[in-house]
């Protein structure tokens, strides 16, 4: 009985991921949302605009967004990429359209845009493109001897793509006069590489059904670590690039966080159901979804003790002036949370029961929403997300309450935004509209970017193959 439930289990998730990949093909045509309904739920509209689709059979392939930096300046852009090989880029503050463009053949594009802060990569079967993220020219074009099964990666100088299903290949991005990439070297691995990887400053990671992530660095072809779970992994990892951190769910219904390098000790929580989505990841916290158990908020890092002073505050446990009294007879030692919380409770301003039902450490679980199903946006008094019937939820962001909701069913492309408080919604006919709290009139950064200049161009180019670390095609 046991066998039959270890081979029935995987199924049903496979059909689960099935489902929700075919829910974002549906090919619909909503209406912006009517004022009094925004209204009802203290939004505003920002904009709304259409990028061109072709017919039903067309629809949004991928929505990203793709900070570009300007000195020290980050503007936010989306890239949209359609089925029919349409790629738009567009301001995600004002929703103008910057450019827009084709490359290769139409129908032929499976996965998501790789970006850096000059190009735009696109894979088209075994053809690779580089746009120019100023005006959408094409930049260069490559043909491989096979077709990719994951979405490509990019960054300052280089270009990176799993080939068939187990070759991650290093490429140097063109420079003046060149034609196409310069391939460098590779890694080939032992097990698939079928999902979407991520990036950090100095390592790629690479996630596999069959239930691990293969950590490589970038300046050499080799693997730095590997984290394994006890089921397979069903969607790619969430990542924090600045903290150099990934988190990722599982089907043996565990969220594992963890810090690439081992800068900060690990951490894992179990949901009681399987994980089959990428966590939502910003800059306090992770967000995941468990199949039969609904959305939990987790503590993404430990609070030091200014964090965690403002965290009490925040929840009106405490008054600004009885942590200011405690902080400033602590001296230094207010830095550490421990000592903070020994502090105001020596004082009698916290009792042993409140301090027992803090969530201030790493990986510990905040609240859960048990209807709830993926986040769009965050900010800092409520979370955005949408129910198992595709409503919008608007939930109070410090206990998980529910506060209002609304049909947004016909939005089927997913886009989750970590970086800013905006939602935006997308439908397959074109529609994207974005919307926000009408107490933000400006963007609120919700999670630290990483400025490519200072961290995602390795110090050399990735070593050629020697020792066994990797090997030319």
């Amino acid at each position: 009985m046991k066998q039959l439930a270890s081979v029935a289990i995987p199924i049903l998730l496979a059909s689960l991921v099935s489902a929700q990949s075919e829910r974002s093909r549906l090919y619909s045509t909503p209406s912006v949302p009517p004022r009094e309904a925004l209204e009802r739920l203290n939004l505003r509209e920002a904009w709304a605009t259409y990028v061109p689709t072709d017919d039903r059979r067309d629809g949004i392939l991928s929505f990203q967004f793709a900070p570009v930096w300007r000195g020290d300046r980050a503007t936010l852009q989306l890239l949209v990429q359609t089925r029919s090989g349409l790629i738009a880029a567009l301001d995600a503050e004002t929703g103008q359209t910057l450019w827009r463009t084709r490359v290769g053949d139409p129908y032929k594009g499976t996965f998501a845009l790789g970006f850096n802060n000059t190009d735009v990569v696109a894979e088209r079967g075994t053809k690779v493109y580089g746009v120019s993220r100023e005006n959408g020219e094409q930049r260069w074009r490559m043909e491989m001897a096979s077709v990719s099964s994951s979405a490509p990666l990019a960054d300052a100088g280089f270009l990176y793509l799993v080939l068939g299903t187990r070759e991650v290949a290093y490429y140097g991005l063109p420079r003046q006069n060149q034609a196409r990439p310069d391939f460098l070297t590779s890694y080939t691995s032992v097990i698939p590489l079928q999902l979407q990887p991520v990036q950090t400053a100095g390592s790629l990671a690479y996630p596999s059904p069959e239930g691990s992530v293969v950590v490589l660095l970038k300046e050499r072809a080799r693997v730095s670590q590997r984290f394994q779970t006890a089921g397979a992994l069903l969607a790619g990892p969430g990542v924090h690039e600045a903290d150099n951190a990934i988190y990722f769910g599982s089907q043996d219904t565990n969220v594992y966080g963890n810090t690439l390098g081992g800068a900060e000790p690990p951490w894992r929580f179990s949901t009681g159901g399987a994980v089959s989505r990428t966590p939502f990841v910003n800059d306090e916290d992770v967000y995941a979804h468990a199949e039969g158990r609904g959305l939990f908020r987790l503590r993404r890092r430990t609070f030091d003790g200014k964090q965690l002073a403002a965290h009490l505050v925040r929840l009106a446990v405490l008054t600004q002036a009885q942590v200011d009294e405690v902080t400033r007879e602590l001296g230094p030692r207010g830095q550490d949370s421990a000592s903070l919380l020994s502090g105001l409770q020596r004082k009698g301003y916290l009792t042993q029961q409140q301090r027992d039902l803090l969530r201030y450490r790493s990986g510990e679980e905040v609240w859960r929403f048990s209807a709830g199903a993926e986040v769009l946006a965050v900010n800092p008094k409520f979370v955005y997300a949408t129910d198992r019937s595709g409503r919008l939820v608007i939930l109070d962001r410090d206990r998980g309450r529910e506060l209002s909701r609304y049909n947004v069913r016909d939005f089927v492309v997913p886009t989750a935004n970590e970086l800013t408080d905006r939602i935006y919604l997308a439908a397959n006919s074109g529609l994207v509209v974005c919307l926000h709290d009408r107490a933000y009139a400006a963007p609120v950064s919700m999670k630290k970017l990483l400025k490519p200049e200072a961290a995602l161009e390795p110090k050399k180019p990735p070593s050629l193959p020697g020792g066994g670390d990797g090997r030319v095609p």
